[in-house]
């Protein structure tokens, strides 16, 4: 099964997350600021809807 179909939940989001910390390591050093903003951003914006579908799931 491909990285792509994988089902969007809270497991997937955070494995998101990691990936793409994964992949900001290994290119450490070649990445614009700008971009490292924008790549801060999204990692952030992971974990914080893996949370929130924990809480919808936790208060269902």
């Amino acid at each position: 099964m491909s990285i792509l179909d994988e089902p969007t939940n809270e497991y997937s989001m955070r494995h998101a997350a990691n990936l793409l910390d994964n992949l900001v390591r290994a290119n450490e050093g070649n990445i614009s600021p700008s971009d490292m903003e924008v790549i801060d951003f999204a990692y952030q914006q992971l974990h914080r809807g893996a949370n929130t579908l924990r809480k919808n799931q936790a208060g269902s």
